[in-house]
């Protein structure tokens, strides 16, 4: 049996100006195995990145905290300075209040330790380009 006390999580958003839809993704990470243990993506109905970024970070802390009850924490990596800066409290949020509190109930209501942090896009990072990558996908697939 494989113990996994930390995962990594990347996350993304893809929108388009001519579309009310976006695609949106994230990949879960072994942190200890560098293995993906599980990888999701689906369209939904947003013309806003910032919005569409932040779903993508709570459709991953729902599934985590459904499916990974045990993990004692998890680092989530974002490509969108906004959600990371409005998420750790460095910038207030003045839009999609509801997400957020959706986001603080999920994380409080967890015994996992969740973090966030910014990661540069399309940088080189493999996890980071496959999410986006599947956020491209569930985009363009209308």
């Amino acid at each position: 049996m494989i113990i996994i006390n930390k995962l990594h999580v990347y996350t993304d958003a893809s929108t388009s100006q001519n579309s009310r839809y976006a695609g949106i993704a994230f990949i879960i990470v072994d942190y200890k195995h560098h293995k993906i243990l599980y990888k999701q993506g689906k369209t939904i109905q947003s013309k806003s990145n910032n919005r569409s970024e932040l779903i993508a970070v709570i459709e991953a802390v729902r599934y985590i905290t459904t499916n990974y009850m045990y993990i004692k924490k998890v680092v989530i990596f974002s490509d969108n300075k906004w959600t990371v800066n409005c998420l750790t409290g460095f910038w207030t949020p003045r839009k999609h209040l509801e997400l957020f509190d959706e986001y603080e109930s999920l994380v409080s209501n967890s015994n996992t330790n969740f973090c966030i942090t910014w990661i540069k896009g399309h940088n080189g990072n493999i996890y980071n380009i496959e999410a986006d990558n599947l956020a491209k996908l569930y985009r363009r697939n209308l």
